[in-house]
């Protein structure tokens, strides 16, 4: 909720897949339908990680190279991947200690990404049964960095 004010401040049309943090769903078939139906420049889906307790930090998910399938976003996805974690690096979280390659996870069994016909990432803002991470991923003031990092984000990307 916190990066829609300053994605539309920077002139970007925003559409959401949900309004706030209740219940669950659209299904990723619905996700990925919405960004290509309305030819969205890029897809970044917004999520905490339910790690084990004792693992920290962020990580970034970018689509596998799937001939027919993934291959027409997998370039750009994995550019929008790279800009996405160079700004979360700044928010303070640490980078990812107990899943994904330095921060980066290539999945090819994600039907959100797979689906995608635009650049699309998952973020996994932090490990929401971590202590440390779920104080930070509650503040205000953390979640305004993450905020801030999504726009120089998607600003990076876009050029």
């Amino acid at each position: 909720q916190r990066v829609v004010p300053l994605l539309e401040e920077a002139g970007a049309q925003v559409i959401l897949t949900r309004l706030d943090n209740e219940g669950w769903g659209p299904c990723i078939d619905r996700r990925a339908a919405i960004a290509n139906e309305n030819g969205a420049d890029a897809a970044i889906s917004i999520h905490a990680d339910g790690g084990r307790a004792d693992g920290r930090g962020f990580h970034v998910i970018h689509p596998a190279l799937i001939p027919g399938l993934t291959d027409d976003i997998y370039e750009e996805s994995y550019r929008l991947a790279l800009a996405l974690h160079r700004a979360y690096s700044a928010t303070g979280m640490p980078i990812a200690d107990y899943i994904a390659r330095g921060g980066f996870s290539e999945r090819g069994d994600l039907g959100g990404l797979n689906m995608a016909d635009v650049p699309a990432v998952f973020l996994e803002a932090g490990n929401m049964r971590n202590a440390e991470d779920l104080a930070l991923l509650r503040s205000p003031a953390f979640q305004e960095k993450v905020a801030r990092a999504i726009l120089d984000a998607l600003i990076d990307f876009l050029g």
